[in-house]
């Protein structure tokens, strides 16, 4: 930290903000660069504990799950940017009624859902739905029961996450997914040497404990310590700000929406077409490639709070400086997928031996897939903190059902290449026009639709 201060007063004379951004960067490049290291451990070990077959199930399960995120209707990203707004202008008290009201909507919300979930769950077929052998019929329906409930608590206890990201703190945000994930990492490892046999029900609980133990330790931590001024109370839950976070927060709903539609449909559609088998090919290939989607979203999350704050201050120098750099650094991150992609055979070969074979087209397509999406998914966190959101709305919202079309009849005629090809040409328009409204917020010059 001496080091990081003398570069702050005497070298680069930051800001507070940019200050700030850069310690919360240098803390996430720490611990998710600790975290892509254990993701990558866990595949071979996963794999040694389960099947191939059946870590492309539980890939495909875990998609299934990802649904359950819409059940905020959008608040968790409400409250990010009204949180950072009101810090922005010193108002605490503010700050701390909107986390309280927060906490309490998403409860009710998530123990609504809960409920009606674990009812329709004895009743659903999820062999039937997903293809799949009915032998596994019982073990699916547990292990389902068991993630959304893993889920429906670990929903609330992270909204800590949302407010440290409103925050400009997403380097502790980072420290906590590290530590959850190590201690998943040394639990398999043991079972693995112990030649314990795995299960779907067994991965599921080991996967969210931990992560959950630790998220609670940090709430209670955080609440206490920094964060003691924003600490929730029933006494402080305002109903009226609903229509506040919603407003916001309804438009990242039904961006989530389409979003998830687009990212966790995939490998559900892999699995009714191709096989779970299919699934551990993509989601190899794409985990491998997504380094550089990491890298850089470490770099781009702390700017979504910190454009909030610029933007409410009317700082466009500094917006405008901040995009330059991030242009200049997205083109290094471009130029990486290219190595990453001339080095994947050997790569693949290293990391998991002959277990998954990733075929050459493969890793082609989910090289520029990743681009794109690189590009869209580190831009759109800049426009998000500024809040201007129905571009990104209508694009999510009309391009979702054009792309499972895509995906259906590329995937049919091509297999998992056409899968890919599909999200390709979708990253590719939302690429375009993020690009094109960016220039425009920056620059001051948006109207009408680009300026909402």
């Amino acid at each position: 930290m001496v080091i990081i201060e003398f570069l702050k007063n005497k070298l680069f004379n930051l800001d507070s903000r940019s200050y700030k951004m850069i310690i919360n960067i240098f803390l996430s490049f720490l611990f998710k660069g600790g975290n892509m290291v254990i993701n990558f451990i866990l595949v071979p070990i996963t794999i040694n504990l389960l099947t191939s077959n059946e870590y492309g199930l539980w890939l495909t399960l875990s998609s299934i799950i990802a649904w359950f995120g819409i059940s905020d209707i959008g608040l968790g990203n409400g409250l990010r940017n009204r949180f950072a707004e009101a810090v922005a202008n010193n108002d605490k008290y503010k700050a701390r009624e909107y986390v309280s009201t927060t906490y309490f909507v998403i409860s009710v919300f998530i123990i609504i859902v809960w409920s009606l979930f674990s009812f329709i769950n004895i009743y659903i077929d999820w062999t039937s739905l997903l293809n799949l052998d009915s032998t596994l019929k019982e073990d699916l329906s547990q292990t389902m029961f068991i993630l959304i409930s893993f889920f429906s608590v670990q929903f609330i206890v992270n909204i800590i996450n949302t407010i440290l990201y409103a925050n400009q703190e997403p380097g502790r945000v980072a420290k906590n997914s590290f530590l959850g994930n190590l201690l998943v990492l040394i639990c398999i490892q043991v079972l693995v040497l112990l030649k314990i046999k795995g299960s779907l029900v067994l991965f599921a609980i080991i996967t969210n404990i931990f992560p959950l133990i630790v998220t609670l330790i940090l709430t209670f931590i955080m609440f206490n310590g920094s964060l003691k001024d924003y600490r929730p109370s029933l006494k402080l839950v305002r109903l009226k700000y609903m229509n506040d976070l919603m407003n916001l927060g309804l438009k990242f709903f039904f961006i989530q929406i389409s979003m998830i539609f687009i990212l966790q449909s995939t490998n559900i559609l892999i699995t009714r077409l191709l096989g779970a088998n299919e699934v551990t090919v993509f989601n190899i290939a794409y985990r491998y490639f997504s380094i550089p989607l990491t890298i850089s979203l470490i770099i781009f999350s702390p700017l979504w709070s910190a454009f909030t704050d610029a933007y409410s201050k009317n700082d466009f120098n500094w917006i405008k400086k901040i995009y330059v750099k991030a242009n200049y650094f997205m083109a290094c991150i471009i130029f990486s997928y290219i190595i990453f992609f001339l080095l994947s055979d050997y790569i693949y070969n290293i990391w998991i031996g002959k277990k998954v074979i990733i075929p050459f087209k493969v890793s082609f397509l989910m090289m520029i897939y990743m681009i794109f999406l690189t590009y869209f998914s580190s831009f759109i966190l800049l426009i998000n903190g500024i809040g201007k959101l129905k571009i990104q709305l209508y694009l999510y919202v009309i391009s979702a059902p054009i792309y499972i079309f895509l995906a259906n009849i590329l995937g049919t005629k091509y297999e998992l290449n056409g899968i890919i090809i599909s999200n390709i040409i979708i990253y590719l328009i939302f690429s375009f026009f993020t690009y094109y409204q960016l220039n425009k917020l920056i620059n001051n010059k948006a109207k009408g639709i680009w300026n909402k």
